[in-house]
């Protein structure tokens, strides 16, 4: 289902949702949740790593004639596990504490499809996430930049797009195809590397546990070779060390990968 001008990052549709609204120059107590199934519970202490894009559209929607959006700056945005699917009698941004919390992207500054991921410890038994503005109070905090539009629009929603929402026990990448068409052709770590991160090394293996590839902080992608050869279709296992760079704090990470021609 589309609720906005904008297209979707991929597919035929998104998710849209109000995290906030603004009346009369102040933050208004209505606000939008979206809330999934998952597939199966979360185990006790499971690691699991989220992703999902974000775009802002509600320029487009409420106010076509408005070039930019910078009346506020605006960053409320969390994801929230749960046991149950109940709708409780206070709303949610009451009921609950989220379990994650944006801090990191300003959502004023988005001019396109964004990537959000973080990973996530389970207490157990989840099987329900919810996604919006979980800001305890109803005066949640904004920033105003441009004080003569705010004056002339006083009332406004806080739209945002969501799409490709994605749970995965592993934030690798688990499929490519070097096929020479000009997609998905290399397996890379794009996600994994951004803002304060970098690759310090990777190894993959093939299912006899031999190794086909390995490279250090030159890492650019794998192509499907080995020694100038490609390598066969099927299920390879990498390991990577990633190194963010802010706080020097080393990660491993390791999944499958299944390679297709």
């Amino acid at each position: 289902m589309q609720f906005s001008a904008y297209t979707p990052f991929s597919g035929n549709g998104m998710i849209g949702l109000i995290l906030g609204t603004i009346q009369d120059k102040k933050p208004d107590e209505y606000r939008e949740f979206i809330q999934m199934k998952l597939k199966r519970k979360l185990k006790q202490n499971e690691t699991i790593y989220v992703k999902f894009r974000i775009n802002k559209n509600w320029p487009l929607l409420a106010f076509p004639n408005i070039d930019s959006w910078d009346i506020i700056s605006f960053n409320e945005i969390g994801v929230n596990f749960l046991n149950d699917s109940i709708i409780y009698e206070q709303p949610p941004w009451i009921a609950f504490k989220s379990d994650w919390i944006n801090t990191s992207i300003k959502l004023s500054e988005i001019k396109d499809w964004t990537s959000i991921s973080f990973k996530f410890s389970a207490k157990g038994g989840e099987e329900w996430v919810v996604i919006g503005n979980f800001y305890p109070e109803q005066n949640f905090p904004y920033k105003i930049e441009d004080s003569i539009l705010l004056e002339q629009y006083s009332s406004f929603n806080f739209y945002l797009s969501i799409d490709q929402f994605t749970i995965t026990t592993s934030p690798l990448p688990n499929v490519f195809t070097p096929n020479n068409d000009g997609i998905n052709d290399k397996w890379v770590l794009e996600e994994l590397t951004e803002g304060n991160c970098m690759v310090l090394s990777v190894e993959i293996f093939n299912r006899w546990g031999k190794s086909v590839f390995d490279a250090g902080t030159e890492f650019t992608g794998w192509d499907g070779y080995c020694n100038g050869q490609p390598c066969s279709e099927g299920t390879y296992f990498a390991l990577a060390l990633i190194k963010n760079t802010q706080n020097n704090s080393i990660e491993k990470y390791t999944g499958y990968i299944t390679l297709l021609r």
